[in-house]
């Protein structure tokens, strides 16, 4: 047998655009109905100057997404239309507690853990 989740949001769902600093990995989530514009700079101060995104039109291609986000949003609630956006479904992982083996999401691949070594370590120490 197998399961299979799927995850749908809609538009209402999304709450804010976040950015975050390639430089130093400070991040900073705007609500989308006060959103008009890219930072200019890392909101933590590290130096990373923002501008250069919006010299290359990534400014204007968030301003435009987050004007067509209410525009559509208004638009088809007026009319009781339903529409969401479908994830991708996040990799998720388990770790076996006594073999000490990872089996990742989609690939059912398994990697020995650092813990696994300890194991047989362990194990061959008491036979």
């Amino acid at each position: 047998m197998t399961c299979q989740n799927r995850t749908f949001v809609e538009l209402s769902d999304i709450l804010s655009f976040r950015f975050e600093c390639p430089g130093c990995r400070c991040a900073v989530a705007i609500p989308i109905v006060e959103f008009n514009q890219v930072p200019r700079e890392c909101p933590s101060r590290c130096g990373r100057d923002w501008e250069e995104m919006n010299s290359h039109g990534v400014g204007e291609a968030f301003s435009e997404l987050g004007r067509s986000m209410r525009l559509v949003q208004g638009k088809i609630s007026k009319v009781g239309l339903s529409f969401s956006l479908e994830l991708k479904e996040p990799i998720r992982s388990y770790q076996d507690p006594f073999l000490g083996k990872t089996q990742g999401g989609d690939t059912n691949e398994e990697t020995e853990s650092p813990q696994a070594e300890d194991l047989k370590i362990t194990r061959k120490k008491k036979l």
